[in-house]
């Protein structure tokens, strides 16, 4: 089901960041451990860190057909604190897909239950 959702959604966009997602779970790079293990991949010099050279080759090794712009673009998105590196915290960040409207909707009750709970202390 993730391989079909991932093939649709690679054929529907044209954000570098989804694309990204998009190629990930159709390469079963799913949850904590697939994802870090592709960062320690792209990871060259194993500071936790990648630099735009190592990105670059990390993105082009893994097989993604990206320009030098979508690359550009996508670092600068990965690059939250703009320290000129992405570290293992701001890659995990981004490439997670954001939440859905289920789960959104659940974490929101989660939080309304707890704000009662402390009123009454």
């Amino acid at each position: 089901e993730l391989e079909r959702k991932a093939t649709i959604a690679l054929a529907t966009t044209t954000d570098p960041l989804e694309r990204l997602r998009a190629e990930c779970l159709k390469r079963g790079a799913q949850g904590i451990k697939g994802l870090s293990l592709l960062f320690r991949i792209m990871d060259d010099n194993g500071d936790r860190k990648l630099n735009m050279e190592e990105f670059q080759k990390g993105v082009q090794e893994y097989g993604l057909n990206f320009s030098k712009a979508d690359i550009n673009e996508l670092f600068r998105k990965f690059d939250t604190d703009k320290n000129g590196s992405i570290d293992y915290e701001e890659f995990l960040f981004r490439l997670r897909p954001p939440m859905n409207n289920f789960r959104l909707d659940l974490v929101a009750k989660a939080f309304a239950k707890l704000d009662k709970y402390v009123l009454y202390i």
